[in-house]
């Protein structure tokens, strides 16, 4: 069986994760991801726009950096599904980290989308602490 170097496939891979990642900052600048700027308009002018009957899952920047030296140190090589534990109303995550952001709660506009985004890792390998869940992720984002 050949193995590719363990270095670069999962850290592409995950890399890649990043980029589709809905909250995530770009530390090099600071700069916010522009998924949170658009929540932070959203309350700013008053009204934002929400999918309702839309479930997923989410993922942090820092919880994507954790997975990549936890993959690295632990020489794993594989599949990896990066992301919240749980799979929440989409809606009601954006509640929430309006609420732990401070900002003022904007008037929903609701589009309906049904259906369910979110990918699970079926590893039972993964440390615990690299197990976050969307509660977790909304009180990291706050704190930033």
């Amino acid at each position: 069986m050949i193995r590719e170097p363990i270095l670069f496939r999962p850290f592409f891979s995950l890399l890649l994760l990043l980029s589709f990642s809905p909250f995530c900052t770009y530390e090099p600048t600071s700069q916010i991801h522009p998924r949170l700027q658009e929540v932070i308009k959203g309350c700013q002018i008053g009204q934002m726009s929400v999918y309702e009957d839309f479930f997923s899952n989410h993922v942090s920047d820092l919880q994507i950096a954790q997975f990549i030296q936890w993959v690295v140190t632990e020489k794993k090589c594989g599949v990896f599904h990066v992301g919240s534990v749980d799979v929440v109303r989409y809606r009601s995550f954006i509640g929430q980290l309006i609420g732990a952001l401070n900002l003022k709660q904007p008037e929903f506009i609701s589009q309906i989308v049904p259906g369910t985004m979110a990918v699970l890792s079926e590893r039972n390998d993964i440390p615990r602490s690299l197990q976050w869940n969307s509660r977790q992720i909304v009180q990291y984002l706050g704190e930033r």
